[in-house]
């Protein structure tokens, strides 16, 4: 508990400083022309204020759920209500931040209940009745000239049971007269959580690394047309299941859940965006997925958004995702297995999702433009799972 306290103690000041302007002593004063030394501190100005709700509904059954028959599939009935909350403010004319803070409430009948043929249900912790998760983001966007921008973010994650550090840096370069850009980014997220046997009992702590490198490159072929690509690469160690899930065996009993100790993802992605005559705009998108238990994926996207007034903007979209199953998967696991899963996520699937969307922007007398938008999506897929998702933000552009 010291621990944490103290990681979120030196977090915090960090974040502090962050935001503190940088004061020079007189020993230093003379490495300074005299322009510099007289001349006015950087202004800070604030860009956008914004709040966020989340409403997030997913019905539907899986193998790897003990909330069910002994044999599954279980319950994975999950309610997600999300509170956001963003800033983005200007120190000067190169220096961007960003915090970004969202906080969860999920009530879960399936994620960790436990059937009561090993034990008493609810016996792993309270967050198949409810959990509480939060998360702080901070973003620091500095632009070191006309063409090179350096982008650095930190942040933790917080709940039950559950404790996350990400980490992330970005170098973005424009080129051919900037028509087009260079981005190269590097992020590490480091997940430490509770361990959890069969029965429900904790078995001490578990932990994972994820490190992952993006390039991307964009181009404008004309005024009214970009194209994008990019590659990722990703390499996760340690515990990778989440250690509640679990398998059902052909003798009718069930055994945990067991993933390799690591994993090497490989996604490629294209992408297009064309301005159309009439106020609106298209946007495509493909992506290519691939890693080394055999997972190969297929995803395309497609996203319409037309203006229908100065102060109204309306969309719809589309998105289509076929996998691969890994080798590991089975609902009747015999014995013996080295590697085994139930978890629908890790299955051959088919899912699809549509959206629709709305933003109105109205000017203000003092608090410059007052940005509302809406959104839903209901997404669903091949094994009956379902979601839907409702969005509301209301802010303000300075």
């Amino acid at each position: 508990m010291r621990r944490r306290l103290l990681a979120r103690a030196l977090f915090a000041c960090a974040l502090l400083l962050s935001f503190a302007p940088v004061r020079t002593s007189r020993a230093d004063a003379g490495s300074f022309s005299d322009a510099e030394v007289l001349a006015a501190e950087a202004s800070t100005r604030l860009e956008l204020v914004q709040t966020r709700v989340t409403a997030y509904e997913q019905k539907g059954f899986g193998y790897q759920s003990q909330a069910g028959p002994l044999s599954g599939p279980g319950s994975e009935t999950l309610h997600v209500l999300q509170v956001q909350g963003e800033f983005v403010m200007h120190q000067g004319e190169r220096l961007t931040h960003r915090v970004w803070v969202p906080v969860d409430l999920v009530t879960s009948a399936s994620a960790n209940a436990v059937d009561s043929y090993y034990a008493k249900p609810d016996v792993i912790s309270t967050a198949s009745a409810q959990n509480l998760a939060s998360e702080i983001q901070y973003q620091l966007s500095a632009r070191a000239d006309d063409d090179s921008t350096w982008n650095a973010g930190a942040g933790v994650h917080h709940e039950e049971n559950f404790l996350s550090w990400f980490y992330s840096l970005e170098y973005e370069r424009t080129l051919a007269e900037k028509n087009a850009t260079l981005s190269v980014a590097w992020n590490q997220i480091l997940d430490w959580f509770d361990a959890f046997t069969l029965g429900g009992k904790r078995a001490g702590r578990a932990s994972r690394a994820s490190s992952n490198v993006n390039v991307g490159l964009s181009q404008l072929l004309s005024p009214s047309t970009l194209v994008g690509v990019s590659y990722g690469l990703t390499l996760q160690r340690g515990e990778l299941s989440n250690t509640w899930n679990s398998v059902p065996t052909a003798a009718g009993g069930r055994v945990s859940e067991s993933l390799p100790k690591e994993r090497v993802r490989h996604a490629a992605s294209l992408s297009l965006a064309q301005w159309l005559p009439w106020g609106g705009a298209l946007k495509l998108r493909y992506r290519f997925y691939r890693d080394d238990w055999d997972v190969s994926a297929h995803s395309a996207e497609v996203e319409l958004r037309q203006s229908l007034a100065d102060w109204l903007i309306v969309g719809a979209s589309y998105r289509y995702h076929h996998q691969t199953g890994v080798s590991f998967f089975t609902t009747s696991a015999p014995p013996g297995l080295k590697y085994v899963t139930a978890d629908s996520d890790l299955a051959l699937l088919f899912a699809q999702a549509l959206g629709v969307n709305a933003a109105v922007t109205l000017p203000t007398a003092s608090f410059g433009s007052l940005v509302l938008s809406c959104g839903y999506e209901h997404y669903f897929r091949s094994d009956a799972l379902r979601v839907n998702v409702a969005t509301w933000a209301t802010g303000f552009h300075f």
